[in-house]
C-alpha cells in the first residue's frame, strides 16, 4: 500500500496542483462538451419514443428534456478540479495520518482506462468517499470520474455547482413514475457510457451505511450498464469494485445520533458544511483505498443471449441477473475491506472485557494481538502495525 499523503506532506501543495497533467487517453474514447452530451440525448430513440407518447406538443416535452439535462448533466472543469485538488491536499492532510492506496489495482485500472469504459463502484461509508475516490484518481493522473450525485447536494450553495465542475452530475431521489425524467436519465448514462473519455462512478448501495455494514445493491444504474453493452452499443464495459476503510468515520457522531435517538439526517447544505469545520481540530486515522480486479461485463453476460436485446432495444435488463452481478460486486467489496484496528479494539471491549472490573492496556494490547493474528489466519485484510504499544 502507498501512502499518497506522504509526498504532500514532503512538498508543495501549489507545486502539486498545478502540474502538467498527462493522463494516459482511452484510445477508443470521444470527448464531447457538454452542449454535444446533452443534443445526443435528445437525439436518442428511447427519449423521442416516450416524447412522442405523452401527448403534448413536442416544443413543451423537448424544453421539459433540457431543464432536466441542465440540472443533472456534469461540466468537469480543469480550472475547478485543480482548485479542489488544492483545498483536498490541505484538509486530508489535517484530518488524516494517511491515505493508503493499493498500487497494483491502480496499475491494473491504468491499464483497463486505455482500453475500455469503466464502471467504479465504491463502497460507501462516508461523504468523503467520492472525494477520496477523486483525489485519488488526481494524484495519479487519471481520467476524473464521473459521479451520480444524489441532486440534494445542488441545494448547496456554490458547493453544488462547484462539485459540478468537478465531474458530479445530479439524479433525483425517485423519479420511477416519471417515464421522460428516467428516459434522459438513461440515455444520459448511455451516452456517457458510450464516449469512454472518463469513468464513471456509483455506488452500488444506493446510499450510506450508518452502521458499517453493506447494505444490499440497488440495480437502478447497474441495469443500465449492462444494458449499454448487450445491446451492442460498446464492445466491453469493466467494473471496478473499491473498497475504503476508515480507522474512523467522519460522521460517527451523526450516524450515533440517527441509529440511537432517531435523529433525522442533516439537510445538505452550506451553512452546515461551514458549521462543521470544526472537524479540522479532529484526528481521524488513516483510509485504506482497495482498488478491486477488473470484471468484464463481456465475461459476466456470456450466457446470456443478446438477441433477445438486439431485437427489442426498448427491453430492460433481467432483475435477476442485474442482482446476481451487484452481489458478486458487493461481495469483492466485503472482501477487500480492512479490519481496522478501531474495530479490533471495539470488538474487544463489546466481547472480551469485563467493564465491570476495567482492564489494564498490557492485556488489551495482548488480546489485540491474538485476535488481530486469527483475523489474518482466516483471510481478512488487516492494518501494518506501524507502532506497538508498550504499558509502563
Amino acid at each position: 500500500m502507498e501512502d499518497i499523503l506522504a509526498s504532500r506532506r514532503a512538498s508543495s501543495d501549489i507545486s502539486f496542483v498545478t502540474r502538467e497533467i498527462g493522463t494516459t487517453p482511452n484510445l477508443l474514447a470521444t470527448n464531447l462538451s457538454r452542449e454535444e452530451i446533452h443534443k445526443r440525448v435528445l437525439r436518442d430513440e428511447s427519449v423521442r419514443l416516450v416524447i412522442e407518447s405523452l401527448g403534448e406538443p413536442r416544443n413543451v416535452s423537448e424544453a421539459r428534456v433540457a431543464d432536466i439535462l441542465n440540472e443533472m448533466g456534469q461540466n468537469l472543469s480543469t480550472l475547478s478540479t485543480r482548485s479542489v485538488g488544492f483545498l483536498l491536499a490541505k484538509v486530508f492532510k489535517r484530518l488524516y495520518s494517511s491515505i493508503q492506496v493499493n498500487s497494483d489495482g491502480v496499475s491494473r485500472l491504468r491499464s483497463v482506462l486505455t482500453s475500455s469504459t469503466v464502471v467504479l463502484l465504491p463502497s460507501h461509508r462516508s461523504y468523503m468517499d467520492f472525494l477520496i475516490l477523486s483525489y485519488t484518481f488526481f494524484h495519479y493522473n487519471l481520467p476524473l470520474p464521473y459521479i451520480a450525485a444524489a441532486i440534494d447536494f445542488l441545494g448547496m450553495r456554490l458547493v453544488g455547482e462547484l462539485l459540478r465542475h468537478c465531474g458530479a452530475f445530479f439524479i433525483r431521489r425517485s423519479f420511477r413514475d416519471d417515464r421522460l425524467y428516467w428516459a434522459v436519465f438513461a440515455s444520459y448514462v448511455g451516452v456517457l457510457i458510450r464516449t469512454g473519455a472518463h469513468p464513471i462512478e456509483f455506488f452500488i448501495e444506493g446510499t450510506r451505511s450508518r452502521t458499517g455494514k453493506s447494505l444490499h445493491p440497488k440495480t437502478g444504474m447497474l441495469s443500465i450498464v449492462l444494458r449499454e453493452f448487450l445491446l451492442g452499443r460498446v464492445s466491453d464495459v469493466v467494473l471496478v469494485p473499491v473498497s475504503i476503510s476508515y480507522d474512523r468515520i467522519l460522521e460517527s457522531r451523526l450516524y450515533s445520533n440517527e441509529l440511537t435517538f432517531g435523529e433525522s439526517k442533516p439537510k445538505e447544505s452550506t451553512s452546515g458544511l461551514l458549521a462543521a469545520r470544526s472537524v479540522l481540530a479532529n484526528s481521524y486515522g488513516a483510509i485504506r483505498c482497495h482498488v478491486g480486479a477488473p470484471l468484464s461485463v463481456r465475461d459476466l453476460t456470456v450466457s446470456v443471449d443478446r438477441g433477445v436485446y438486439c431485437r427489442d432495444p426498448l427491453s430492460t435488463v433481467d432483475e435477476a441477473f442485474c442482482k446476481e452481478v451487484a452481489y458478486k460486486v458487493l461481495g469483492l467489496l466485503i472482501a477487500n475491506e480492512f479490519v481496522t484496528d478501531t474495530s479490533i479494539v471495539a470488538t474487544l471491549f463489546i466481547h472480551c472485557v469485563d467493564n465491570s472490573v476495567g482492564v489494564s492496556v498490557r492485556e488489551v494490547t495482548s488480546l489485540f494481538v491474538w485476535l488481530r493474528g486469527k483475523l489474518k489466519v482466516i483471510g481478512c485484510k488487516v492494518s501494518d502495525i506501524n507502532s506497538c504499544v508498550t504499558p509502563s
